[in-house]
């Protein structure tokens, strides 16, 4: 319990159960020698989920309340591989662990960091300069609201014309989705996680031109690409094209007869001949085309007949490929555009009303720390905190981690640290980052770990260690895993560590099959009038994976005896 300590954690290897149990230990203190535990109301345990939060809640009480009623034998057992042999004097303190916990002000303070956060932003509203009765709104009364103002934008769209053009180019861009309207609710509720890119960019404008690099947007104008590609064509070759027309026939004719009107045209013409050229050249979307087949006769007139018609499809393809890139461009920050204008509506209503959505709940608090007054808030929190735990480090983003770095810093800050018993306990899993579209990143986890482990090493003691022990699978499956993540799957996940995986049952039979995705199919009407709006219909691809696990699973529950002992 005196040891700060950073956990990267397998799926299935128990990293509630090690929260869990540090929690315990904290509490327990040193049990032999006999000396004080943590107070409870100082230890802060940040789970990603309301449910992971009441889940390790529970697993806390129940073992507390079964130590309280527990024979000491039993008691002992229990404790010998937590703390080794307790005294039999130190078994009463033990048992009062559960009373204490329940007497503590406010319970034992397991939250998520919106929670946590929520809690800081009620002791200092008037520092954080909101009002001092706010209220939080549910994740569902959020995305509701944006609904709303999506619906109201679409009709604003009929008389403003900024606003037209902002839906025409998105939905345009959507033109193949069988459900625009849904997909693009979904998107402009996505969008605005974008924010604290164009912030670490240096404003909107900047954000947009990094956005265009990433789509490999050329400098210049459509008008100049396609001028610049038809004067690059080889005049030489085109020449050798026109003398050679009359032995051509088919397609070589058509596109010969193309090629060499560029001869007659003018710098100021050739960028309204691209298309026609382009059409002629390409295939029906745009693609290149397979390599051009010759025969002798064109062979034995014109020897680089198919390297000289590559060149020209190198020039066509280029400017084609950077229109789409173009088009993606203007469809995405167009998407941005309106996500913004519909969050700054969001955004003063909430104002109006005093609410506060999830996001706010962080921003707020970074804001907070970094304001003047953010000193002596930290000040008076670090008072009541003297062990912090963080779980599924590795979906937490940067400005979570802006309000975890503040209170690091603080715990390490000076002597203090010394003379107090404090610690930091970090569990997570690179593997299973799945939230960047809510800001988690990743990459931050081995980050982190060495920034902290920098920081307190001087201190208080710091520890890295791995739990590569899976309870959970059989050795198959894990493999299947550990192969995914050395290839591209782990790119920007696992850098420069490659944890592995071994199961607590190596001989277990494990089986890992690779279904192809569901697709949409095309939209059926006539849905009965009487159902939800919201009720799936049957062709909906989650709907139909359902029901394909469920054919799959089916047949195993009539196998024999000896197959089911063999895990199938």
């Amino acid at each position: 319990p005196d040891r700060s300590v950073w956990v990267s954690a397998n799926a299935g290897s128990g990293k509630t159960h090690v929260l869990t149990q540090r929690v315990i230990r904290l509490l327990m203190g040193q049990v032999s020698p006999p000396t004080s535990g943590a107070d409870p109301s100082k230890i802060v345990c940040i789970t990603y989920t309301k449910a992971a939060a009441a889940e390790m809640e529970h697993r806390l009480y129940q073992r507390l309340s079964v130590w309280a009623l527990a024979e000491d034998e039993i008691l002992r057992r229990d404790l010998e591989p937590l703390v080794g042999e307790v005294p039999p004097e130190k078994l009463a303190a033990v048992r009062r662990l559960f009373a204490q916990a329940l007497e503590t002000p406010g319970g034992l303070k397991i939250q998520t960091i919106h929670s946590f956060c929520e809690s800081i932003l009620r002791r200092f509203p008037v520092e954080a300069g909101i009002l001092p009765g706010f209220t939080v709104m549910e994740e569902g009364e959020g995305q509701a609201l944006r609904a709303q103002f999506i619906r109201e934008a679409a009709k604003k769209a009929s008389t403003d014309e900024e606003l037209k053009s902002l839906f025409s180019t998105i939905l345009n861009a959507m033109r193949k989705e069988d459900h625009r309207d849904r997909a693009l609710g979904q998107l402009l509720s996505a969008a605005p996680a974008h924010r604290q890119a164009e912030r670490e960019a240096g404003g909107v404008e900047a954000w947009e031109d990094q956005l265009r690099g990433r789509f490999g947007v050329p400098d210049g104008e459509p008008a100049e690409w396609r001028q610049a590609a038809l004067q690059g064509i080889d005049r030489p070759f085109l020449r050798e094209l026109e003398r050679a027309l009359p032995e051509l026939e088919g397609k070589h004719l058509n596109r010969a007869q193309t090629a060499i009107t560029l001869l007659t045209l003018d710098d100021e013409q050739l960028a309204d001949y691209f298309h026609i050229f382009a059409d002629n050249w390409l295939n029906a979307d745009g693609a290149r085309p397979k390599p051009f087949k010759t025969n002798a006769k064109i062979r034995a007139l014109l020897p680089d007949y198919v390297e000289g018609c590559e060149r020209i499809l190198d020039d066509l393809t280029y400017v084609v490929e950077a229109e789409i890139a173009q088009d993606r461009f203007i469809a995405t920050r167009d998407l941005h555009r309106l996500a913004r204008f519909i969050h700054q509506q969001y955004v003063s209503y909430k104002e109006q009303y005093g609410l506060l959505d999830y996001d706010d709940l962080i921003a707020k608090v970074v804001t907070l720390m970094e304001e003047t007054s953010g000193a002596w808030v930290l000040y008076k929190l670090d008072q009541g905190i003297d062990h912090l735990l963080l779980d599924e480090a590795q979906d937490t983003g940067a400005l979570q981690w802006s309000v975890v770095d503040k209170f690091r810093e603080e715990f390490f800050a000076d002597a203090s640290g010394q003379q107090r018993n404090r610690s930091f306990f970090v569990v997570g899993d690179k593997k299973q980052s799945i939230y960047s579209f809510q800001g988690a990143d990743a990459s931050l986890f081995d980050a982190k770990k060495k920034e902290m482990g920098k920081a307190i090493a001087a201190p208080n003691e710091f520890e890295a260690t791995d739990l590569f022990l899976s309870f959970r699978s059989a050795q198959p499956i894990l493999d299947v895993v550990d192969h995914l993540f050395d290839g591209t799957a782990g790119e920007g996940v696992h850098g420069a560590e490659t944890q592995t995986h071994e199961s607590v049952k190596p001989k277990a039979y494990g089986c890992v099959e690779l279904w192809p995705l569901v697709p949409h199919l095309p939209i059926e009407q006539g849905n009965p009038w009487d159902l939800p709006v919201d009720t799936p219909s049957p062709d909906d691809p989650t709907r139909r994976l359902a029901h394909l696990i469920c054919d799959e699973i089916e047949p195993w529950r009539g196998l024999s005896p000896p197959m089911q002992e063999r895990g199938l």
